[in-house]
């Protein structure tokens, strides 16, 4: 019984987030991610958002408590790079800030990828939005959490 519990508590971030979040649209996400990349002296979260036509990504600093952004800058990563700084961007931004997660990124096909956890490497939890429309994805490296949930094999 004690391995049990300790497969469950394992993935329980994972489950956490899902029974929180689980009835979340995130396709408003699609084409964008966002990454936590820390926080700044004052504890405001330090985000990156990219689109897919990114050149570079916009830094978005979003206060700690009150969600709000405290500081936009526009990162670029090549010469003639324009970085639209546009609501959409901010508005998901802080949405993203108030899920207390580390990356989410939606592709093509609304398939929506997260990390739960403070690592480096790949996302560790995906929300599959069509069973049929799996291109680019390799479902035998992922387990069923719940539902359309779907846990990365370590």
């Amino acid at each position: 019984m004690i391995i049990q519990g300790c497969i469950l508590n394992k993935n329980a971030s994972e489950l956490s987030f899902v029974n929180k979040y689980g009835g979340e649209d995130f396709s408003i996400f699609k084409g964008m991610s966002f990454t936590l990349r820390g926080l700044d002296n004052n504890g405001n979260k330090i985000i990156f958002a990219y689109d897919t036509l990114a050149c570079g990504y916009l830094k978005i600093v979003v206060h700690k408590d009150s969600f709000t952004v405290v500081d936009t800058q526009q990162m670029p990563l090549k010469d003639g790079c324009i970085i639209i700084v546009d609501p959409t961007k901010i508005s998901l931004s802080q949405a993203f800030a108030k899920y207390n997660i580390y990356y989410i990124a939606a592709n093509k096909n609304n398939n929506v990828f997260f990390k739960t956890k403070p690592f480096e490497g790949k996302p560790n939890l995906l929300l599959l939005n069509d069973s049929t429309n799996v291109e680019g994805l390799n479902l035998e490296k992922w387990e069923q959490l719940k539902g359309r949930w779907f846990l990365l094999k370590e």
